[in-house]
């Protein structure tokens, strides 16, 4: 980078002018800002006045731009070095422990550099078992937008009134961390402005949610029993990834809601593994998978979902709200058809009805249109025809950076192949 930029001050073709330095100070910290953290310390070679420009601009570390040989001798040395303040900081590739021994003071100085953006994910765990603790200091970084923390064991005394406050924390992504329910909660309430908040594979068995900035809430593939919603006014969605296979075949991860008047998206509610409370009605199916060894749909069991959906109810948010559904897997038995009468009679609203056949199933449009014709109901066809659309495949771009992104207004819009 220094001979490089050198070389473009003195053969740019300005008869030998130095544009560059001739640029205002304000302009050059904006360029050195934007540079990867190894070259905008190089820029530093290139005078007096760079050095100084170099001490007084926000950084962005990335411990991934540097090369391996170089990583944990580096690391250590721009933190002590730099003032600060730092737009962002991200640790995910250096050895904690070589950090600890260059620089022991590391959490305190993050603490005190003014960091808007803090990824610390501890790759290099001492053993499957055990992980390091978490600096109480880095929980002090009252600066923090946006905060990241893979593979950590919490501080003990976190839950004991620790000295924790995030005032200007917006989103809060934490991933494989050794800590307790009340943790979590702790953070929620230290949180006053957080608008997003990811868990995956945390060590959590009860992810109870009181806030009231919480805008989205996704959860990943985890043992956690149950989620409970009870105070949070404006929570948009709530997303459930990949359950853990743990919880699939034994007692399902129960999903509360309790009070959450804006919640206007939920899934994937998978039935062997999540069971649904909304107040007091707890709304949950009998595993039905033909995966599962020895299942088989009987006749008796198929009539027994069908007259279920005979006499149900009508449901006040799919009359007036739902305009998209998508069901995967479906086989054309007398339960399902039930299901789609039930919903051509109390859903208005809908535009768009997928159905994805199983693959052991029926594969063409026009077999779906077959059994349709032998309900004999002019009316259910008359429907179809307007709103159902039948695939062979749908590929599905889902994940946590969709899911959690406020400005996607459909999360679970997929790609989808006739």
């Amino acid at each position: 980078m220094a001979d490089g930029a050198a070389s473009v001050v003195s053969t740019a073709g300005y008869d030998g002018d130095d544009r560059i330095s001739a640029l205002h100070d304000d302009l050059l910290c904006a360029i050195i800002s934007r540079l990867s953290v190894t070259d905008a310390a190089r820029t530093t070679t290139l005078g007096p006045r760079w050095r100084h420009l170099w001490h007084s601009t926000p950084l962005a570390l990335d411990d991934a731009d540097l090369h391996k040989s170089v990583r944990d001798a580096v690391v250590p040395r721009i933190l002590a070095d730099h003032p600060g303040p730092f737009r962002s900081v991200i640790l995910a590739e250096v050895r904690f422990a070589s950090l600890d021994h260059e620089l022991a003071e590391w959490p305190s100085l993050l603490a005190t550099k003014g960091i808007q953006i803090l990824a610390l994910v501890n790759k290099h765990i001492q053993s499957h078992h055990t992980s390091r603790r978490l600096p109480a200091e880095i929980l002090r970084c009252v600066s923090l937008q946006r905060l990241l923390l893979g593979f950590w064991t919490f501080p003990v005394d976190l839950s004991r009134g620790a000295d924790v406050i995030f005032p200007h924390l917006q989103r809060l992504n934490m991933i494989g961390n050794a800590m307790s329910d009340h943790d979590l909660e702790y953070l929620l309430a230290a949180s006053p402005v957080l608008k997003i908040i990811t868990l995956a594979r945390n060590k959590l068995k009860h992810v109870h949610l009181r806030s009231q900035s919480l805008q989205c809430v996704v959860i990943g593939r985890s043992a956690v029993k149950e989620v409970a919603v009870m105070e949070t006014p404006l929570l948009d969605r709530l997303i459930l990834l990949e359950p853990s296979p743990s919880a699939v075949g034994s007692a399902r991860l129960r999903i509360k809601i309790a009070c959450a008047a804006n919640l206007r998206v939920l899934g994937y509610l998978e039935p062997r593994a999540h069971k649904l409370q909304i107040g007091y009605e707890v709304i949950e199916s009998l595993p039905h998978d033909p995966s599962i060894p020895g299942y088989e749909l009987t006749g008796e069991l198929q009539e027994y979902h069908a007259k279920f959906w005979q006499g149900v109810s009508p449901i006040k948010c799919l009359r007036s709200h739902v305009n998209r559904m998508v069901l995967h897997k479906y086989r054309g038995y007398q339960n399902e058809f039930e299901f789609l009468k039930f919903i051509a009679k109390d859903a208005p609203e809908l535009q768009s009805l997928v159905l994805v056949p199983h693959e052991e199933s029926f594969t063409l449009p026009d077999e779906m249109n077959e059994m349709i014709d032998r309900l004999g109901c002019p009316r259910f066809r008359a429907w179809t025809s307007k709103v159902l659309l039948v695939l062979t495949k749908v590929d599905i771009g889902f994940g946590v950076m969709t899911a959690s992104d406020l400005t996607v207004e459909d999360p679970f819009r997929c790609s989808m192949h006739g």
